[in-house]
């Protein structure tokens, strides 16, 4: 007789642990996949292409990225000139 009784003292206790972690496990779930979505968003994103590679080439990697980021620019740098200080 005391098995049941502390078994229906306990028992409560356990289903109410158990629905608290349930609720908890979603809130963190929710939690991870709306950070996830902001970093995304955040993440600057570039692509460094050499001066060497051939128009097809470059054409192909900014249609790759053009897919992944609908709002871009195209930003072109002389990677000498930050070497040198002053472009000759």
């Amino acid at each position: 007789m005391t098995n049941i009784a502390l078994l229906a003292s306990v028992l409560p206790f356990f289903i109410f642990g158990f629905y608290i972690m349930k609720k908890v496990d979603q809130f963190i779930s929710g939690n991870e996949n709306r950070m996830r979505e902001e970093i995304k968003m955040q993440e600057p994103s570039s692509v460094i292409l050499s001066g060497d590679l051939p128009l097809m080439e470059i054409d192909k990697e900014i249609d790759i990225f053009r897919k992944k980021h609908p709002n871009f620019e195209i930003i072109l740098k002389d990677m000498n000139w930050e070497n040198n200080g002053i472009n000759h």
